[in-house]
């Protein structure tokens, strides 16, 4: 299970972490890092599964001191996450995108489809995802996907790896997750 990114929810005045909601079920009452440090114990998680919204928000709420980052660590490979890549447009279909996948790590792949649908387990079907063919595996989910540029600027979050088949894969796009669970996705770079 991954984290795909920071994100502030201006309602409740928290900072917490976007992950993909299929996830954080109900069954869960406290969550850690890869460190097993608890940042979050028994505090209301948003969690939706539905529509166009394969995502979570879950607050910091633990007495651990957490600094915000922008960095994405996969082993030796270290990136951040610059910017939002806010426009999807059917004319970046064959583009290079990446993942930060906790089971695979870093993976390169291609989108294939800007906006369609697909069915989960008991029927749970998610629509306008990111379609993209890239090597996948479980536990990968709630990682962050997007293009990344090689002049330094690192990852442009497109969205949140919400699962697949073979390398059919698919993301819940980062404005469905800001328009859906009300929050701020938090880059390197304030708007």
């Amino acid at each position: 299970r991954d984290i795909g990114v920071n994100a502030y929810d201006p309602n409740t005045n928290s900072y917490g972490i976007i992950t993909a909601g299929h996830v954080a079920d109900s069954t869960c009452s406290s969550y850690c890092n890869s460190s097993y440090v608890s940042f979050n114990n028994n505090s209301n998680v948003t969690a939706l599964f539905s529509g166009n919204c394969d995502a979570a928000f879950i607050p910091f709420n633990s007495n651990n001191t957490f600094v915000a980052s922008s960095s994405l660590h996969n082993g030796n490979i270290t990136t951040c996450v610059y910017d939002t890549q806010p426009i999807v447009s059917p004319y970046m279909a064959g583009i290079d995108v990446v993942k930060y996948g906790a089971t695979t790590e870093r993976k390169e792949g291609i989108i294939t489809s800007l906006s369609t649908s697909v069915t989960y387990a008991n029927n749970v079907v998610i629509n306008d995802v990111i379609e993209y063919d890239m090597e996948r595996a479980g536990g990968d989910s709630g990682a962050p996907m997007g293009i990344e540029y090689t002049n330094g600027n690192g990852l442009y979050f497109m969205g949140i790896h919400s699962g697949g088949s073979g390398t059919t894969c698919y993301a819940t796009k980062l404005r469905n997750i800001e328009n859906n669970l009300g929050v701020v996705i938090i880059t390197a770079i304030w708007h």
